[in-house]
C-alpha cells in the first residue's frame, strides 16, 4: 500500500498481484512537503482496527 501525502490531502493507493487496484483521497489538515510512504497493507490494518480512537496520529521520519 502506497500513502501519498501533500498539502491538503492523504492519497491512499492500494493494488495486489491480481489485476485490482483502489485509490482514495482524504482531505487533511497538512502543509508541507509532499511525501510518499509504503506499508504492508496487513500490518496497516491492524494498527488502524484498534479500538482505542477513532483518530489515527502517524508520524515519520527520514531514513539516516
Amino acid at each position: 500500500m502506497r500513502v501519498l501525502l501533500s498539502n491538503g490531502q492523504l492519497k491512499l493507493l492500494a493494488n495486489n498481484p491480481d489485476p485490482y487496484e483502489a485509490e482514495e483521497i482524504v482531505s487533511l489538515a497538512y502543509d508541507g512537503d509532499s511525501r510518499a510512504l509504503g506499508f504492508n497493507v496487513s500490518c496497516l490494518i491492524d494498527v488502524l482496527s484498534s479500538p482505542h480512537s477513532k483518530k489515527a496520529h502517524i508520524t515519520h521520519s527520514a531514513a539516516n
